[in-house]
């Protein structure tokens, strides 16, 4: 996996897969100030709960999360988990 920040852009490519894929992705979120965090994820079909928990923090500390995903898998995960507009889901 590798992680890639531009700003307030997040762009992730390869899968998600060891706890410090998670904890690299929570430390990049955690770095960014602005108000809007755009999140692209390329390749994963998987998003850990602890990522999707750190979002949710962040959200609630008043920040925008904007996620584009690529895979149907992780779409539909999101959907699923009815998190498509709180993160304000687009398909890349």
């Amino acid at each position: 996996m590798e992680i890639k920040q531009n700003g307030n852009i997040i762009e992730i490519t390869g899968t998600i897969k060891t706890i410090t894929d998670s904890e690299m992705i929570n430390d990049t979120i955690n770095s960014i100030k602005d108000d809007i965090i755009r999140i692209k994820i390329y390749d994963s079909y998987v998003l850990p709960s602890s990522i999707i928990g750190n979002l949710l923090r962040a959200i609630d500390s008043g920040k925008q999360v904007i996620l584009g995903v690529k895979s149907d898998l992780l779409e539909e995960l999101i959907k699923d988990l009815n998190l498509d507009k709180v993160f304000n889901l687009y398909r890349l």
